[in-house]
């Protein structure tokens, strides 16, 4: 009788363990099912994130791939204009060094208008003559103007110089310039150059000489072209 007693307190305390580890266990499922549910909600938030991001992805993809077409453009535009504008420098730079010539001839033509240009024709040569001889020079003159001529030391007073051209002159014809100016020992003599309505170069000869009757002369001589 006494072990039976025995036995049923020990099948007693295994059937109350049982429902122990039964209710325990049950704990555990409803927990598990607890976090299973949470990490369902969480999956299906995080899901429902990732589809947004994907979508926001794709439109700025579609918004970047807008841009490099619009970029793509706006280089070809760029290159478009600086060509022009590289065109338009070689066009400037073009008329700017037209315009400079242009303005050159101009201040050159104004020059000529003033009789501000000049030309060296004979500088400080010494010449040597017999008796009643002269030494000549002849050169061509493009423009009115006039001409001097130095003569800075002779040895005769008898010195004179002499200047001889032709021009045709509207209603005139032909106009033949003779004048002989004498200088002495030394002295400066002016002479005009007319224009001619040809058009072309006034042929002028300058004569140096001297009016001795026996001796020569040597004078030292200079001619300026104004115009």
């Amino acid at each position: 009788m006494k072990k039976t007693s025995i036995a049923m307190a020990a099948l007693s305390i295994v059937v109350v363990l049982l429902i122990l580890a039964g209710i325990w266990t049950n704990m555990r499922l409803q927990a598990a099912e607890v976090q299973v549910n949470d990490l369902q909600a969480q999956l299906s938030a995080v899901s429902i994130e990732r589809d947004a991001l994907r979508s926001e992805r794709d439109v700025l993809r579609n918004e970047r791939n807008a841009l490099q077409t619009e970029i793509s453009v706006k280089e070809a535009d760029i290159k478009s204009l600086q060509s022009q504008v590289n065109q338009l420098q070689t066009n400037l730079a073009a008329l700017t060094a037209e315009r400079d010539a242009l303005q050159s001839q101009v201040n050159t033509w104004n020059d000529i208008a003033l009789l501000k240009m000049h030309a060296t024709i004979i500088e400080k040569q010494t010449i040597n003559q017999p008796a009643r001889y002269y030494t000549r020079w002849s050169w061509q003159a493009p423009y009115a103007g006039y001409i001097t001529v130095q003569v800075h030391s002779s040895t005769t007073d008898t010195t004179y110089v002499q200047v001889l051209y032709s021009v045709y002159v509207e209603f005139q014809g032909a106009v033949h310039f003779d004048q002989t100016v004498n200088v002495g020992i030394g002295g400066k003599a002016v002479f005009p150059v007319l224009p001619s309505i040809n058009g072309n170069p006034c042929q002028i000869e300058i004569r140096v000489g001297n009016s001795n009757l026996l001796t020569g002369a040597t004078e030292v001589v200079s001619v300026v072209y104004h115009y």
